[in-house]
C-alpha cells in the first residue's frame, strides 16, 4: 500500500507563517519537443524552479516523464538567496560596539566580521566602519507529498526538534578574492589606518605583501591592496543538501545508507546532530527523489565497511563472495569500489562472531580492553534492605527476621554481588564512590530521599526494585540527564527516557524463540498447543507461522463438573503425528496440570520412536516444580528462551570462586545479577560516559549469567535483548548458539 507522507516546513523569520492550504504545485506530462525552458515559460517560473522539485530532469526530459510545476503562490513567497549589503557608518563619542549592534538590529559579531580590525582593537571615534544589512524573504509553509520523482523536501532555513537553528541550513558567508588595488603610502599612514580606510585585516594586507612581515611600513611604499566580496560559504561542496525529517526508531546508519552516505558525512552535515537521532528531528540529508533512496530490508542485515577493508577482507570477516556483496550492493561500481564507511547489505546467515543492533553488524569487543584506566564514577543504589524492620542490636532475632523475609535475602545477596564488582573495577584501574539508600519498601522514604539528597554528582542510579519507585526516581532525575538502571522489572510499559530495563521483558523472551524457530525449523513440521489463557499467544504465532498446525483441547462432562481444566487426548494426536516426519511442539500455558500432561504424552510418543522436540516462548513456574519429570523434558530436548544461563553449581568461573572465598556459600541468582549488572555499567561507564550513546557502540555484553544488549524503543527508555536460548542436554541444560 502506497503511503504518501507530508513534511511541513516553517521558517521562522519573526513569525511563523500557517500551513497553506491551497495547491502547492502543479503536475505537467512532457510533451514532444518541450524543454525544460519552454515549459518554465508556459508557467511563468524558472527552470531552476522546475529542477528543484524535478531534480532529474537537470539530466534532461523526455515524453516519459511527469513534471512537479510550483505554482506562483509559491514562488511568491520562496526565500531568496541571502544577500549582504554594507552602509558606512562614523563612530560617534563614547558609541560602543553593542550599541550600534542594538542601534542597527543586528549582532556584535555581525560588525566585527566585516570589520576585522576591531576583533583586536578598540572603536576610535571619527572612525568608518561597514554596517551590514541582510535581505531575505519569507517563505509559506509548503506540504509537498513524497512521490516517484519529487525530491524530500527543500528549504533554507529550519528548527530542528530541539527548537534550534540547523546551523548547517544558516546562510554563512566568507570573504572571496576577486583582486587588486594598487595604493602608494602616504606620509603618515599606518598599517591600522589602511586597514579602517578599506576594511580589511591587517594580515590580509601582510599577506599579499610579505616585506611587511619584517619591515615596517615607509611613504611611498607600493601595496597590493585585496579587495574582496562575501559569497555563500557551502562547506558541503557540490552537495546539494536537503531538510528531513527523521522517521520514528530510524538509526544515523539507517538515515546514512538511505541517502547513500556514511554516518560520518551525515554529522558533516549536521553538526548540531546529538548522539543518537530523534523521532520527528529535521536534519539535512542529500537531495535525493524518493526513486534514488535505498529502503532497509529487514531481511538482510548490514554492514560498515571499515579502514582498509576490501572484498578479499570481508571474505574473510562475513563469508561472503565478492559477486554477492556487489549484487546486493550496486552502488559500489558507481563508487568505484569500496569505502570507507560504506553501509552494506548482507544476507542475514553471514559467518562471523557479530553483534546485530537494529540489523547492523558491529564487532564484538572486551569492554575490559576498552575502558579509560582510572576512571571514576558515583553510584547510587537505591534497595529494600528494610532495616527499619530489623533489630541489628539483637544478632538472633536480625538473623532471623532476614531469613524469614524473601525480599532482605534477595536484596542482600543483590547487594553483596554488586561490591564484588566494585571490588574487581577497583582491580581494573576504576574508581567507584558507592551511595547506598535503603528505600525500606515505603513511598515515604523514597519521597524523602529524593527530596533531602543531592545528586548532581551522581553518574548513575542502580534499583529500586519496584517499578513504579523507579518511575518515580526516574522523573524526579529526569531534569539531571541521570540513567537509572531497573535491577529486576521484566513487564511491557512505557519506560522514562533514562530508564534502562536491564531484564529483558517477556515479549523479548518471546520474540527470540519466535525467531530461533523460524531460522532452524527448516522442513519439520509445527504443532501448537495453548490453553484458553494464552488464545492470544496461539493466534500470534498462527500469524508467525501461517503453515502449523494445532490442537483443540477437550474436557468431558465430568471434568467439566470437577473444573480440572481441559486437557489434550492421545488420539488427537495420534491423528496428527507420523513417525516419518519430525515435529516441532510450541506448549503455550501456565497451568500445571496440562503441562504435565502434554510433555506425559509427548514423552510416550518419543519412546514410540517418534521424532519430537518442545519448545515454549515463555517458561512457566511449574517446570522447575517436580510437577514435569526432568526425564520427559531431557527426552523431548526441552527448548526455552532465557534471562539468565543456567550456572552449574560448582563451576570454575572466577566469579564463584571470589564469592565462594569471601562468604563461605555459593552465590545465588540474584547475587550473581547484581554482580553482572554492576560490573556491565561500570565498564560501560569507563567506556563512555554517556550511557546512552554507548548502547549503540557496544552491543552485547555477557557475564557470569547474563547478558546486557541495549536498543532504544521509540523516544522512551532502553530495553535489554539479551536473551539466551537454552536447551535440556540429557539430564543438563546448555545454551543453544
Amino acid at each position: 500500500m502506497n503511503k504518501v507522507f507530508t513534511f511541513v516546513l516553517v521558517l521562522f523569520l519573526g513569525f511563523q507563517l500557517s500551513n497553506a492550504q491551497d495547491e502547492t504545485y502543479r503536475r505537467h506530462r512532457v510533451q514532444a519537443n518541450e524543454t525544460l525552458e519552454t515549459i518554465a515559460r508556459a508557467y511563468k517560473v524558472s527552470p531552476f524552479d522546475i529542477i528543484k522539485l524535478n531534480p532529474k530532469a537537470k539530466e534532461g526530459i523526455d515524453t516519459t516523464m511527469v513534471l512537479l510545476i510550483p505554482s506562483n503562490s509559491i514562488l511568491g513567497d520562496k526565500i531568496k538567496k541571502r544577500t549582504v549589503t554594507f552602509s558606512d557608518y562614523k563612530v560617534r563619542r563614547k558609541e560602543t560596539i553593542f550599541g550600534i549592534a542594538q542601534k542597527f538590529k543586528i549582532s556584535v559579531e555581525d560588525i566585527k566580521k566585516h570589520n576585522p580590525t576591531l576583533y583586536t582593537g578598540e572603536l576610535q571615534k571619527g572612525s568608518i566602519i561597514k554596517i551590514p544589512k541582510y535581505q531575505e524573504e519569507a517563505v509559506k509553509t509548503v506540504s509537498i507529498p513524497v512521490g516517484a520523482d519529487t525530491p524530500v523536501v527543500a528549504t533554507d532555513t529550519v528548527k530542528n526538534a530541539s527548537g534550534q537553528l540547523l546551523s548547517s541550513m544558516q546562510p554563512k558567508f566568507k570573504d572571496s578574492l576577486v583582486g587588486f588595488k594598487k595604493h602608494k603610502a602616504k606620509k603618515r599612514e599606518t598599517l591600522f589606518s589602511l586597514s579602517q580606510r578599506f576594511n580589511i585585516a591587517i594580515d590580509s594586507i601582510k599577506k599579499y605583501n610579505r616585506f611587511l612581515y619584517g619591515a615596517e611600513l615607509k611613504r611611498g611604499d607600493r601595496l597590493q591592496i585585496p579587495e574582496y566580496i562575501q559569497v555563500e560559504d557551502n562547506p558541503f561542496g557540490d552537495v546539494d543538501l536537503v531538510e528531513y525529517i527523521v522517521l520514528p526508531q530510524e538509526g544515523k546508519w539507517r538515515v546514512a545508507y538511505k541517502f547513500g552516505i556514511t554516518q560520518e558525512e551525515l554529522a558533516l552535515y549536521n553538526p548540531q546532530m546529538g548522539e543518537m537521532l530523534k523521532d520527528g528531528e529535521l536534519i539535512l540529508v542529500p537531495n535525493k527523489s524518493a526513486s534514488e533512496t535505498d529502503q532497509v530490508d529487514e531481511d538482510y542485515h548490514y554492514y560498515e565497511v571499515k579502514k582498509a577493508e576490501g572484498f578479499y577482507r570481508l571474505k574473510v570477516k562475513l563469508g561472503i563472495e565478492e559477486e554477492i556483496i556487489r549484487l546486493l550492493n550496486p552502488e559500489i561500481d558507481k563508487l568505484g569500489g569500496l569505502k570507507e564507511g560504506m553501509i552494506l547489505k548482507i544476507p542475514k546467515n553471514s559467518e562471523g562472531d557479530f553483534n546485530v543492533t537494529d540489523l547492523l553488524l558491529t564487532e564484538r569487543f572486551n569492554l575490559k580492553d576498552s575502558i579509560q584506566l582510572g576512571h571514576s564514577s558515583t553510584i547510587a543504589v537505591m534497595l529494600p534492605f528494610k532495616l527499619n524492620q530489623v533489630d541489628l542490636s539483637n544478632p538472633s532475632d536480625a538473623r532471623d527476621k532476614i531469613k524469614d523475609d524473601e525480599l532482605i535475602t534477595n536484596t542482600l545477596d543483590f547487594y553483596s554481588g554488586l561490591l564484588m564488582a566494585v571490588e574487581e573495577a577497583k582491580d581494573l584501574g576504576l574508581s567507584t564512590n558507592v551511595d547506598v539508600y535503603d528505600v525500606e519498601f515505603r513511598n515515604k522514604k523514597l519521597d524523602d530521599i529524593l527530596l533531602i539528597k543531592d545528586f548532581a554528582d551522581t553518574d548513575v542510579v542502580i534499583g529500586p526494585f519496584l517499578q513504579s519507585n523507579v518511575n518515580k526516581v526516574a522523573g524526579h532525575l529526569s531534569s539531571l540527564d541521570i540513567p537509572i538502571m531497573s535491577p529486576i522489572w521484566s513487564k511491557d510499559e512505557q519506560l522514562y527516557d533514562n530508564v534502562f530495563q536491564t531484564t529483558p521483558a517477556n515479549s523479548v523472551l518471546r520474540a527470540k524463540m519466535v525467531k530461533y524457530i523460524k531460522d532452524n525449523i527448516g522442513d519439520r513440521e509445527l504443532l501448537i498447543i495453548a490453553d484458553e489463557e494464552n488464545e492470544a499467544v496461539k493466534q500470534q504465532l498462527l500469524l508467525e507461522f501461517p503453515d502449523a498446525m494445532s490442537i483443540d483441547l477437550t474436557q468431558t462432562e465430568k471434568e467439566k463438573e470437577e473444573k480440572r481444566g481441559k486437557f489434550v487426548k492421545r488420539d488427537a494426536l495420534e491423528e496428527l503425528l507420523v513417525q516419518e516426519k519430525e515435529y516441532w511442539v510450541l506448549l503455550e500455558t501456565d497451568n500445571q496440570v496440562l503441562g504435565a500432561n502434554v510433555t506425559s504424552l509427548l514423552n510416550a510418543f518419543v519412546i514410540e520412536e517418534f521424532k519430537i522436540t518442545l519448545f515454549t516462548t515463555l517458561k512457566a513456574k511449574f517446570y522447575d516444580e517436580d510437577i514435569v519429570a526432568n526425564e520427559h523434558l531431557a527426552n523431548l530436548a526441552f527448548h526455552f528462551p532465557s534471562v539468565d544461563n543456567i550456572r552449574i553449581s560448582g563451576g570454575s568461573n572466577s566469579f564463584e570462586k571470589e564469592y565462594k572465598k569471601q562468604y563461605n556459600i555459593t552465590p545465588s541468582k540474584w547475587a550473581v545479577r547484581g554482580y553482572d549488572l554492576t560490573m556491565d555499567t561500570l565498564l560501560r561507564l569507563a567506556y563512555n560516559e554517556n550511557l546512552r550513546a554507548s548502547s549503540y557502540l557496544i552491543g552485547e555484553t555477557e557475564y557470569v549469567e547474563n547478558k546486557f544488549h541495549y536498543e532504544r524503543m521509540g523516544n522512551k527508555g532502553f530495553y535489554n535483548r539479551g536473551v539466551y536460548i537454552i536447551k535440556y542436554d540429557g539430564f543438563s541444560t546448555k545454551e543453544v548458539r
